[in-house]
């Protein structure tokens, strides 16, 4: 792959003066480093590619990266648990996004939050947590992920928390075939998700599209307008199951607020509200 290209509307300044000097520096996987020849680099292994480039100026060089998702197939979206560390794969679609060191915020490794260690429910190191994109309660925001072809048993499945949170599904032409609306809110019995509390919390979300198997489609993860409440929090989107999930005997276990007791979050069939 030519990683260069990925430099074509790169920009940068030195005060008021435009610096032309914008290169690549390294790219670096679980294969190695690669310092040379960025205009061929091999990304036939899948994993997560991270593309180090500089802007130099009159011997000033300030650095920064992205990375670049090399998928096994096409039946996945990139990085649809936020593996990465970033949004590597994702497309933010709302102005006013909250950018750091040159890559999109919003992605954090932490498993619980405020002082009572209320649980995510987060799958693996990372997701995606709307008190970090850097936009105020009251906004809206909207990521779009990479488009895949839907395969194996047509279900797909994802988890969100959140009063403001909601999942759509398009068709590559665009056209919407599926709304899945968060459902488990609920700001009472705090801090005891054991007691029927839910914050941030994500659950489980299984959703049935085999109608549209072999199509090529694509996710936007959204943060709506919500009365009070209102935020959102995305993980573990999964758009490939060779068999239907067995979602009526699946639960993610979390630590209780108030006790640290285990706690079961039922996985469910999300209703498609189109």
């Amino acid at each position: 792959m030519d990683v260069t290209a990925y430099l074509a509307e790169a920009a940068a300044s030195y005060g008021s003066e435009t610096v032309e000097d914008i290169a690549v520096t390294k790219v670096s996987s679980e294969a190695g480093e690669v310092t040379e020849g960025f205009d061929a680099v091999d990304m036939s292994a899948p994993g997560y590619y991270q593309v180090t480039y500089a802007a130099s100026y009159e011997g000033s060089t300030a650095e920064t990266s992205f990375t670049v998702v090399a998928m096994a197939d096409h039946n996945s979206v990139a990085n649809g648990g936020f593996e990465t560390g970033n949004l590597a794969g994702w497309t933010v679609l709302t102005d006013g996004w909250s950018v750091v060191e040159g890559q999109a915020a919003g992605v954090i490794s932490a498993e619980s939050y405020w002082d009572e260690g209320l649980p995510y429910n987060q799958a693996g190191n990372y997701h995606l947590d709307g008190w970090n994109t850097g936009l105020d309660e009251g906004a809206t925001w909207e990521v779009r992920s990479s488009n895949f072809t839907l395969a194996g048993s047509g279900y797909i499945s994802f988890r969100m928390g959140g009063h403001a949170a909601a999942v759509h599904v398009y068709l590559a032409d665009g056209t919407e075939i599926g709304y899945y609306k968060q459902n488990r809110f609920n700001d009472a019995n705090f801090p005891s998700v054991g007691a029927g509390g839910s914050w941030a919390d994500m659950g489980t979300y299984v959703c049935d599209l085999s109608e549209h198997l072999g199509e090529e489609m694509y996710l936007v993860l959204a943060d709506e307008q919500a009365e009070g409440w209102a935020h959102a929090f995305f993980d573990e989107v999964v758009t490939y199951y060779e068999e239907a999930p067995d979602y009526a005997n699946n639960a993610d276990e979390v630590p209780d607020g108030a006790t640290g007791d285990p706690v079961s979050i039922p996985w469910q069939l999300a209703e498609n509200s189109l």
